[in-house]
C-alpha cells in the first residue's frame, strides 16, 4: 500500500511528435514545423438543457429564455451551409434521450462563438492543413464540428 506504481516511458517512433495536453487559457505549445497529422478531441460548445423536467424539478417556464440563447438566423445559416456526410444505415443510438427536441439540447449562440473561435485558432495554427471533422449524429455536435 505504501509504494506507488512505476511509470513506464513510452518510446515514440522517430517521426512522431509527442502530444502535449494543455489548458486553452494558457499559451499552447509550439507546433511542429511539418506535422503529419493532428488529432483534436473537443466536446460540443455551450448548449441548452436536453429536457425541461429533471425528476420533480420542472423548468419548462424557462423555455423562452432558452430559445433566446439559440444562434441567430445568420449564425444558423452559416452552420447549415456546411456539407454533412452520413454513413448509411440506421444503427441504434443509446443516447437518443440526450438529443433534445426543438430548442432543447441545441448549440447556443455562445456555443457557436466558442466553436468558431476554436476553429479559427486551429486554421491559424495549421494554415496549410486539410481539416476533417467527425461528429456524433446530434445537431449540437454536428454544428460544433461545422464551426
Amino acid at each position: 500500500m505504501g509504494s506507488s506504481p512505476k511509470r513506464s516511458k513510452r518510446m515514440l517512433p522517430n517521426n512522431v511528435t509527442a502530444v502535449t495536453a494543455f489548458d486553452m487559457t494558457q499559451k499552447p505549445p509550439k507546433p511542429s514545423e511539418h506535422p503529419k497529422q493532428v488529432v483534436i478531441l473537443m466536446r460540443h460548445g455551450d448548449r441548452t438543457p436536453v429536457r425541461e423536467k429533471f425528476g420533480e424539478l420542472d423548468l419548462s417556464h424557462l423555455a423562452p429564455k432558452w430559445r433566446s440563447l439559440l444562434p441567430t438566423e445568420a449564425e444558423q445559416a452559416e452552420l447549415d451551409s456546411v456539407r454533412v456526410e452520413r454513413e448509411e444505415g440506421t444503427g441504434s443510438n443509446s443516447y437518443a434521450s440526450f438529443v433534445g427536441e426543438g430548442h432543447l439540447g441545441q448549440l447556443t449562440s455562445l456555443g457557436f462563438d466558442q466553436c468558431r473561435r476554436a476553429g479559427q485558432q486551429l486554421k491559424a495554427r495549421y494554415p496549410e492543413a486539410r481539416i476533417r471533422a467527425f461528429s456524433t449524429d446530434f445537431p449540437r455536435t454536428i454544428h460544433t464540428a461545422s464551426c
